[in-house]
């Protein structure tokens, strides 16, 4: 059901790996955060969703500006770009220990959102324009899968290492620092991806355009 040959194409495995990343580390992140709040700072259960809202309340500013910033720097450094801002925005969370504040924490959490709701849509874009529109469905599914398959691979790994962790905020932090790496990866495997495809950042604006 799954043509191979799809992954001869270098920009449809990066966008496939990109995607797979972004939704390992942040739904990973999602899991921590709730422990954290919960767990090692005793929020109260709405007290700890709203905690969540500098991460997730840019996430729908990204998915609008997405299309607007695919015309100005180019599918290739936008999504690039993304994934470094990711991996800055994990690695400025490996603050949060028992005693810093909540607003230290905060403080990288929108990077975190903003990068996440810029990657996917830029992503899909580049995987279409790389596939024949009469097997566009197949490669949707195929990047639908890559991400559920992320979000739970990254819950899974991320709880797993919570608990072979001393504590909540060590096992996070080690999580957060693996985040950030898979997401520096992640740019440089997006970045060498497109050098042999000169033409393909127009038809991914055309792509991104219909939508």
């Amino acid at each position: 059901m799954l043509p191979l040959g799809f992954f001869r194409q270098p920009v449809f495995g990066a966008a496939v790996l990109v995607s797979m990343i972004s939704a390992f580390t942040f739904y990973g992140l999602l899991f921590d955060l709730s422990l954290y709040f919960q767990q090692t700072r005793g929020y109260a259960p709405l007290r700890a969703g709203l905690a969540f809202l500098p991460l997730t309340v840019v996430v729908p500013a990204g998915s609008l500006l997405s299309q607007r910033a695919v015309a100005w720097l180019g599918p290739r450094a936008l999504v690039a770009l993304a994934c470094l801002l990711a991996a800055a925005g994990y690695l400025g969370a490996t603050v949060c220990v028992p005693g810093a504040r909540y607003a230290v924490l905060a403080m990288p959490l929108p990077a975190i959102g903003l990068a996440a709701s810029l990657i996917t849509p830029a992503a899909t874009a580049a995987l279409m324009a790389t596939v024949d529109q009469a097997r566009s469905g197949v490669a949707a599914g195929v990047l639908n899968a890559a991400r559920q398959t992320g979000a739970a691979l990254g819950v899974a790994v991320a709880g797993a290492w919570l608990g072979a962790s001393l504590s909540i905020g060590a096992g996070m932090r080690a999580n957060l620092l693996v985040a950030a790496a898979l997401s520096a990866v992640a740019a440089w495997t997006w970045w060498h991806a497109w050098a042999r495809h000169a033409s393909l950042p127009q038809s991914v604006e055309k792509v991104t355009a219909a939508k």
